[in-house]
C-alpha cells in the first residue's frame, strides 16, 4: 500500500483555541484523540483552511482568531505524492486583511493559492447536504467542481461578480438602464453556462460513484438513490447524456438569455436577479421521491455519507499522482449502526492521507490502516 505523506507537519498560532501548537503527522490514518472540547475539530478545521480558503463552521474568518488575540496564522508542509517536486511551504493568515504565502512569497490571488492539496471534510453539518437549502448543495458543487477542473474558479468568479454589478444596477434604476445592465448581462450569460456546464458534468460522474458505492452501506437490496442536475433557469435544459458539449453550452446561453428576458420586469421591480446559475440545485431523491421530504433520519445521513466517499474517490483520480488528496473526518460514525460503520472504513481511500477526530480509537478500523495517534490537549 502506497500512502501519500502530504502534510507532515502542521503549526498554529492564535487559532481558535491554540496559542501554539505544532504537529508531526503520518501517511495514513491519523487519529485525533481528546476529550471533548479539546481542540481536536479545530485542527481539522486548520488543514481545510489551508486546502480552500475557507472554513467548513464559520463563514466569518474573525471567528478564527484565538480569544483576545489580533491575528492567526496556519503553516504547514505539503510533500507532492510522487516526490517529484520540493516540499511545498504552505502559510495562511488573517489580522487585518487575509495574508497567504507559497514557499515564503506573498501569493495575491486566493485561486493562486489554494488546491494545493485536495481536501474533503466529513462532518455532522453535511446531513445538510440530504435535507437542507438549494446554498448547501452549490457550495459543495462549486468546491468540489473547483478541485475538479482548475478553470472552473475563473468562470465562477466572473459570473459572480456580473451578478453582483447587475444586482446594483437594479437596486439604482434612476441611474442605470437596460443598456448599462446589458454589458454585464453578456457576461453573466458567457460565465453562467460554463458554470453550469461543469456543474452538470460534476454530477454526472458523482452519481455513478454514489450508484457503485450505496450497495456497500444498504446491502443487496438498497434503497433506489438518484442525483440529477437542478438548473435554476425559467426554461429548464434536459440535454441529452451524449450531446456535444460546444452544442449544450450554446443551449445553456440560450436558455440563460431567455431567462433574463422572460424575468426582466420582475427583476426591475424586486432589484434582484431572480433566476440564473444562483439558484441551481443538486436534486437528490430516494425511491423516486424526494430525498429531504421523504428520507428519515438515518437515510439522509447515509446519502450525505455517500456524497462524502464518493467525492474522496473522484478527488484521488483527478490528482493522478500529482496532488496529495487529504480527507477529515469529525465525529460522523456515531448515528451509523455497527454495518454501516464497517462499511465505511472499508470505502474510504487508501491512498489519501487520513485524519479523523475521536474521543477514543474507533473499534472498526480495519488492520490495513497504518494508525498514527495523536493526543491533543487545550
Amino acid at each position: 500500500m502506497v500512502f501519500s505523506d502530504v502534510i507532515p507537519r502542521l503549526e498554529l498560532r492564535s487559532f481558535r483555541n491554540y496559542c501554539r501548537a505544532e504537529f508531526t503527522l503520518a501517511p495514513g490514518l491519523n487519529l485525533l484523540t481528546g476529550a471533548n472540547g479539546t481542540g481536536k475539530t479545530n485542527v481539522l478545521e486548520a488543514i481545510y483552511y489551508l486546502a480552500v480558503l475557507r472554513s467548513f463552521r464559520t463563514r466569518q474568518i474573525r471567528d478564527l482568531v484565538a480569544w483576545g488575540a489580533e491575528s492567526f496564522q496556519i503553516k504547514a508542509d505539503v510533500r507532492r505524492p510522487d516526490f517529484s517536486a520540493a516540499t511545498l511551504r504552505l502559510a495562511a493568515g488573517f489580522g487585518r486583511e487575509r495574508e497567504i504565502s507559497l514557499n515564503s512569497a506573498p501569493v495575491g490571488k486566493g485561486s493562486e493559492f489554494i488546491h494545493q492539496f485536495l481536501c474533503t471534510a466529513f462532518i455532522p453539518e453535511d446531513i445538510e447536504l440530504a435535507r437542507g437549502p438549494s446554498a448547501e448543495r452549490r457550495r459543495f458543487l462549486d468546491i468540489l467542481s473547483s478541485q475538479l477542473d482548475g478553470a472552473y474558479l475563473h468562470d465562477l468568479h466572473q459570473f459572480a461578480q456580473a451578478l453582483k454589478s447587475r444586482n446594483a444596477m437594479l437596486r439604482q434604476p434612476q441611474r442605470f438602464g437596460r443598456r448599462e445592465t446589458g454589458v454585464f448581462e453578456t457576461i453573466l450569460v458567457r460565465h453562467g453556462a460554463a458554470v453550469m456546464m461543469r456543474r452538470r458534468r460534476t454530477i454526472r460522474i458523482l452519481r455513478q460513484r454514489v450508484l457503485e458505492d450505496a450497495p456497500a452501506f444498504h446491502g443487496e437490496m438498497p434503497p433506489r438513490l438518484e442525483l440529477a442536475y437542478d438548473p435554476g433557469v425559467v426554461k429548464a435544459v434536459r440535454p441529452g447524456e451524449e450531446e456535444e458539449e460546444q452544442t449544450l453550452a450554446a443551449r445553456y446561453e440560450t436558455a440563460l438569455m431567455e431567462s433574463l428576458e422572460a424575468n426582466r420586469a420582475r427583476d426591475e421591480q424586486e432589484r434582484l436577479t431572480t433566476w440564473g446559475p444562483q439558484r441551481d440545485d443538486l436534486a437528490l431523491f430516494i425511491s423516486g421521491k424526494p430525498l429531504a421530504a421523504f428520507g428519515s433520519e438515518g437515510q439522509c445521513r447515509t446519502f450525505a455519507l455517500l456524497l462524502r466517499l464518493s467525492s474522496a474517490r473522484l478527488l484521488l483520480e483527478a490528482a493522478a499522482g500529482r496532488r496529495g488528496v487529504v480527507l477529515l473526518i469529525d465525529d460522523v460514525l456515531g448515528e451509523l449502526d455497527a454495518a454501516r460503520r464497517a462499511a465505511f472504513w472499508r470505502l474510504l481511500p487508501r491512498q489519501a492521507q487520513l485524519f479523523f477526530a475521536c474521543t477514543a480509537p474507533p473499534a472498526e478500523i480495519p488492520a490495513d490502516l497504518a494508525v498514527t495517534i495523536h493526543p491533543v490537549s487545550p
